[in-house]
């Protein structure tokens, strides 16, 4: 059986952040992006994670972040900074200089050619996750464009998973790692903690 890894992306109040962490999910994602209405701040992320603490692990999830960002992000105790958006490799190696995180680089998928530069992020990230077209939105992608991945990065499987698609994913995806936002809310941006215990029973088999 796999072992399997559960990120739960969109955090914006401790309440649902020490749910999670009681719930031994491994990666939590707070948003710092203006137009997501997951957004939070830096001053109400800071607080949260002054109290969670080293209990699990804490992810800062940007879009085309700005260098004044990077370093109001460096500071705080994330462990790793999840990059979307339109990154070059070039400035991925400057957001590196900034900021001593570990780095999850996403990609968004709707055909296979949008795999075909996976590769060239593999030395400078920790990790890859690979979404919609629409990260956030509910909506899932064929995830058997993932079976083209010239690569052995781990990845992070995302877009559209929730209670009712996660076993599939389990079985047909070749990762451990499965990120939910969407799929753990009861409305948006608001997160159903019935929902996020679903989603760790079928983690826990």
């Amino acid at each position: 059986m796999k072992d399997l890894k559960i990120k739960i992306c969109g955090i914006t109040d401790l309440a649902t952040a020490n749910f999670c962490i009681n719930k031994k999910i491994n990666y939590l994602g707070f948003v710092f992006y203006e137009p997501s209405p997951r957004n939070i701040s830096i001053d109400h992320a800071s607080l949260i994670l002054e109290d969670i603490g080293n209990k699990t692990n804490k992810v800062a999830v940007t879009k085309d972040p700005s260098d004044d960002l990077l370093f109001s992000l460096e500071p705080l105790p994330f462990e790793y900074l999840q990059v979307h958006g339109n990154i070059s490799i070039a400035r991925l190696q400057v957001i590196k200089k900034i900021i001593n995180k570990k780095i999850i680089m996403s990609f968004n998928i709707n055909n296979l050619s949008d795999l075909d530069n996976v590769s060239d992020y593999e030395d400078l990230s920790d990790f890859f996750l690979f979404d919609s077209k629409s990260s956030g939105s509910g909506i899932k992608f064929d995830w058997s464009l993932l079976n083209e991945i010239y690569s052995k990065k781990e990845y992070f499987l995302s877009g559209g998973l929730n209670s009712d698609n996660l076993k599939s994913a389990i079985d047909n995806v070749n990762t451990h790692y499965f990120d939910i936002s969407s799929g753990v809310e009861k409305t948006t941006g608001v997160k159903d903690t019935s929902k996020i215990a679903d989603i760790m029973k079928i983690a826990n088999g």
